[in-house]
């Protein structure tokens, strides 16, 4: 079953060093196929995917520049809504050892490392 996740981020900054206090909110629609994650290796391909989507929805023009560049914390923030909404241990464990997670609480609670 895919679930589509939509998500609503606080800020998405427009330009890192240029216009680092320019921010604006958005909405990012995130489709997760909840069934297909049984054990490690399928949380890790589905977080892949995952991220391919945030990276899609975090991504901006800059004035500077003439390509396309792609927010980071935009990117590892909408991750974090979509691991911690979801609910499932296996992406959560995968999540946390990810290039992306950082301790941080989410939804009231404290996402903790797992060893």
């Amino acid at each position: 079953m895919f679930r589509t996740i939509l998500l609503s981020s606080a800020i998405l900054a427009l330009a890192p060093a240029v216009q680092a206090s320019e921010q604006t909110p958005f909405q990012a629609a995130i489709s997760v196929n909840t069934q297909a994650i049984a054990d490690q290796s399928s949380a890790t391909t589905e977080l892949a995917n995952i991220e391919r989507q945030a990276r899609d929805a975090c991504r901006y023009e800059s004035e500077s520049v003439l390509a396309t560049q792609v927010d980071q914390s935009c990117v590892s923030d909408l991750m974090s809504q979509v691991v911690s909404s979801v609910e499932n241990a296996e992406l959560s464990t995968a999540f946390s050892r990810s290039a992306h997670f950082t301790p941080a609480t989410v939804n009231g609670s404290v996402l903790a490392s797992a060893s």
